[in-house]
């Protein structure tokens, strides 16, 4: 029974941590596309686990946008 209930806790915390990761990740996509003057609405389509490969994509993203503007 108490094996039971710690696998449980693992599971949970292990859930928990990949919330608390992904809403992290939404957030930075979020500050990235704003510091790169990509709209906001834009801003979950940015791909990448780093700041380096969000920041990539977003200036890739954001001269798709300035050509599309022109």
């Amino acid at each position: 029974q108490w094996k039971t209930l710690a696998e449980q806790y693992k599971t949970e915390a292990e859930q928990a941590r990949q919330q608390a990761q992904a809403a992290s990740l939404q957030v930075l996509r979020r500050d990235i596309a704003a510091k790169l003057n990509v709209p906001a609405v834009l801003a979950d389509r940015l791909v990448g686990s780093t700041p380096e490969e969000l920041e990539a994509d977003a200036k890739t993203l954001a001269a798709w946008v300035l050509a599309g503007a022109r």
